[in-house]
This record gives C-alpha cells, structure tokens and sequence, in this order.
C-alpha cells in the first residue's frame, strides 16, 4: 500500500478513537461533530483498499480490518439520522414554530423577518439576539406577535421568545452561570391544551479566545435541564443550539434524563451549523418532546445572512403515548451528577 494511503488511514482512524476518551476538552469533543465527514471519509479509504490496493503485509491487513470497524462504528452512531421512516402523520391541531440562532452581528435581519413572514409560525425563538435584533423584532413582529420573553445579551447568548399564543407563565433560568439563560414558558394552546417550552443555548467547547475551552459548562447545563424535566408529567419541548450533535454521548444522557424524543430520529440529519461550509455542517439545532407530541413537519430553512441555518417545525399531539422511553441506569445517573458537579 502507497505510504500517503497508510498515513490517510492512521489519521482517520486516530478520529474514529478519540471520541471514546470522555474528556470535556474541545480537542476531544471536537470529533464528535464531524462523524458524518468522517463517514464518507472512511467509506472511500475502505472502498480504495478493496478495489484498487492490494495488502502486501500482515499489517497492511491489519489496517484494512480496522477501517472497516471504524467506519462501522461509525455508521452506528448516525444511522438512526438516516431519513428511513417518514414524518408521521398530525392526529390533532398543530401549532408551528421557527427556531433560528440569528448570529449577533448579522446584517440580513431583513432576511430572517421575511423567513418568519412567509411562514408565519405561532412561536419564534432566536439566539444570539441583542438590543438591535430585539429592536428589529419589536418594530416587524411586536404587534403580531403580543406575548414575548425578552433576554437581550451581546455576549452572544441573548434569546427572545415571541408567541401568538398567549402564556400561562414565563421563567428566564440560569441554570449554570448568569452569563447563559434559558427560557421556560407554559404555553395555552388555541385548543386549550397547554404545552411546556424551554429554549436553551449552552456554550460550546472551543479553542477560539474568550470562549469556553471544555464543555463542562454545556454539559452541566443539559444535565440540570435533564433532571428539571424528568418529574414532569406534561408535554413539554426543548429547542435551541445545543452546541452539540445529535448522537453525542452528553445528547444521548440528556434525553435519557429527560425522557425526550428527538425529533431528527429516523428522519434525516437536518444539519444547521455552519451555513457557510457545506464540508463542515452539523447537526447542532435540536427539538426533542415529550412522548404526548409528534413533529409531522420539520424543514431546514434557507439562509438568511447566519451561521446557521433556521428549523421550522410544525408540532401536534400524538393519537397514544407510545411505549415506555429508556431511562438512565445507574451508572449514567452517576455520570449525570459528575457533569454537574464539576461546575
């Protein structure tokens, strides 16, 4: 085999492992995002092995056996993503929503305010909103939309929340530090039905200055939010930029906690971030709910000047519960608090 092959497959095969050391650091993390690259990546190394080189040395069949374990691995971990089942059918009125991470210095608010007029949803949420955005909000969405929860910040972790439906009650949270709110409100439904909504924008891991270098901060947060949730027995959603993909082993701990579904599951990856870079787009924008509800249509939206695409989503009740959701053993709960407390 061409050393450059050899070398290719070392380094991919160097990705694939580091996700199974847990460490918070953004290294570590970081290879998590991009499990869908790393994917096509290794489907081509494996496929350029079997067809084009033939192995010479023991080694050599050694390297070949370990990419296609990796890229098996691989494939595991996001083929739940893969759109095989289609979205399930409304048995009830729908409420709609629409779901954007605006970026703080956008210049296009013009383009987001023509997302929401052309599809008019009943709940708007948008992260990294400041005073401006929220006086660009206020002057295209206040008349139309009367209930509102308002939590501008220019450290890019502002939120606003905007309904036609009204509120039954409102909450900002800061479940870490004051630096990171959320948002919970109880929303009446037009059918008199009331769901619980949560909006959330943890920060990321990252090796760019002044931001968080480790997730212990997100990680922290989605576990708080987790535990906060799991005594409800209430339809509920959660919606925002997790900073962190779907298939993640933090994601899969806060659902499990939770007991939230994740609306991307068997429907497509619906990859939001980043808007610009089609090679290095990921699923960071979530919305899981509660057993109670369905998501019969979910569509990524088109660009409007950020870093991130916008969802729409159109939510309903579910004609029966479903079966039972899986909970945390007790070494996740363990795993749970360890998260917590090292904030």
């Amino acid at each position: 085999m061409p050393r450059l092959f050899i070398c290719l497959s070392l380094l991919w095969l160097i990705a694939t492992i580091i996700p199974f050391f847990r460490g918070q650091y953004w290294f570590y993390k970081g290879f998590e995002f991009f499990r869908i690259q790393l994917t096509i990546i290794g489907s081509l190394l494996l496929l350029t092995s079997v067809f084009f080189l033939q192995p010479q040395t023991p080694a050599e069949h050694i390297l070949k056996v370990l990419l296609a374990l990796g890229l098996l691995h691989q494939f595991y971990k996001i083929a739940p993503y893969f759109p095989f089942s289609p979205l399930p059918k409304a048995k009830s009125e729908t409420f709609s929503l629409i779901v954007a991470n605006v970026l703080l210095h956008n210049k296009e608010k013009d383009a987001f305010i023509q997302l929401i007029e052309t599809h008019q949803p009943d709940i708007v949420l948008t992260l990294e909103s400041d005073s401006l955005w929220e006086a660009k909000l206020e002057e295209s969405l206040g008349q139309t939309y009367p209930h509102k929860v308002k939590v501008p910040k220019d450290n890019y972790y502002g939120m606003h929340l905007y309904s036609r439906l009204s509120f039954q009650e409102t909450e900002v949270m800061y479940l870490v530090e004051e630096d990171y709110p959320s948002i919970r409100a109880k929303i009446a439904l037009q059918d008199g039905r009331s769901i619980l909504f949560f909006g959330i924008h943890p920060p990321p891991p990252s090796p760019v200055k002044d931001e968080e270098r480790t997730s212990k901060i997100r990680d922290a947060e989605l576990m708080l939010l987790g535990k906060k949730i799991a005594p409800l027995d209430y339809p509920t959603i959660v919606c925002g930029d997790l900073n962190d993909v779907s298939w993640s082993r933090t994601t899969r701990l806060f659902k499990k906690m939770s007991r939230l579904i994740d609306a991307r599951v068997g429907h497509g990856f619906y990859c939001t971030f980043h808007a610009d870079y089609l090679v290095f787009r990921a699923p960071i924008d979530h919305l899981f709910h509660s057993k109670e509800l369905i998501v019969p249509v979910m569509k990524k939206l088109p660009k409007y000047g950020s870093d991130h695409f916008a969802m729409y989503y159109e939510v309903g009740f579910a004609k029966a519960n479903g079966s039972p959701l899986e909970k945390p053993n007790r070494a996740e709960k363990t795993e749970i608090e360890a998260l917590i407390e090292k904030v």
